[in-house]
């Protein structure tokens, strides 16, 4: 399995990955972009050969399974991940057993993108 966080926000990955890796020894990280923004842009060709690239990269190593917390990478690894399935971190996190810990007195809200409504 792999974790996939495109945003530059590497000390918040490395804790997921942390948290992660207790559940799920073997888990790694890969910081590259889904390239959607290509996709969406009609940029087939360089959609298809950076998005094969990674996906043959994962393949290669074994990896059957990406969590993802971008909507956009939910939604490209869901379409044209072949073989690779696809999870929201945010799924992920809900079935951990993690016991709760208060770190501050505010209150925190997740945004459900409309991305990923219903899936």
């Amino acid at each position: 399995m792999a974790a996939h966080f495109p945003e530059p926000e590497l000390i918040e990955h490395l804790l997921c990955l942390n948290l992660f890796s207790k559940k799920i020894p073997s888990v790694g990280i890969v910081l590259d972009c889904c390239t959607k923004p290509s996709h969406d842009l009609g940029r087939d060709d360089f959609f298809n050969a950076m998005f094969e690239e990674m996906k043959d990269f994962l393949i290669r190593n074994k990896i059957k399974k990406v969590l993802v917390a971008c909507p956009n990478c939910y939604k490209i690894f869901d379409q044209y991940g072949g073989n690779l399935s696809v999870m929201s971190v945010y799924e992920f996190l809900a079935n951990l057993d993690v016991p709760a810990k208060k770190i501050s007195a505010q209150i925190v809200t997740i945004h459900d993108p409309c991305a990923m409504r219903f899936k």
